[in-house]
């Protein structure tokens, strides 16, 4: 299936276009969400978007964000040439990089389906008192989730040998680290004021 990919080099990139699309209008729903039922229960310290770049854009509820047009058309075109780069002579590369994208979004997609089933309003009349969450603790969570992921995709990897899945250890794995650290250092920025 992934010779697929390698053949068709508007494949992997329109895959990750669909998959980024998603992501954005997903978390734009779950931040509506957030926004109209939640606030009275839960409590969250920041954004309610974790990657700094997009945060002004969610937090405003923008459906048409320019900064998410540009990296979907840079990152577009950016795996176009590189599919088209490799297309002569290295195929684990663009296999890395393309697991690496779209193996990272499956993972962002779980944490949005399940967010999206947490706020249902009728969970509403399910959950009793008020829960403020820090930004370190969300950040924690973040990381927690990513590093089940890359765990899973290790093991798929260790099983299969699949320079796709290889990506997805890799990005998954990096991202929960940055989060981790975001998380230290919200902790360290913190500390003074306390």
């Amino acid at each position: 299936m992934l010779d697929f990919f390698l053949d068709h080099y508007f494949a992997g990139p329109t895959v990750w276009a669909v998959l980024f699309i998603l992501d954005y209008a997903l978390t734009l729903q779950c931040a509506k969400l957030y926004k109209a039922y939640w606030p009275q229960i839960f409590v969250y310290e920041g954004s309610f978007e974790l990657t700094p770049y997009f945060q002004r854009d969610i937090d405003a509820l923008r459906a048409l964000s320019p900064r998410f047009l540009l990296i979907l058309v840079a990152m577009f075109l950016f795996l176009l040439g590189l599919g088209v780069l490799v297309s002569g002579g290295a195929p684990e590369l663009y296999s890395i990089l393309l697991g690496a994208v779209v193996l990272l979004q499956l993972a962002i997609h779980a944490r949005h389906l399940e967010n999206l089933a947490g706020y249902r309003p009728a969970r509403l009349k399910e959950i009793k008192g008020r829960l403020e969450i820090t930004r370190r603790a969300i950040l924690e969570q973040s990381a927690v989730h990513l590093f089940a992921f890359s765990g899973l995709y290790l093991v798929v990897w260790a099983f299969t040998g699949s320079w796709f899945v290889l990506g997805g250890v890799i990005s998954t794995l990096h991202t929960a680290v940055k989060h981790w650290r975001s998380a230290r250092k919200s902790v360290t920025a913190a500390a003074p004021a306390a």
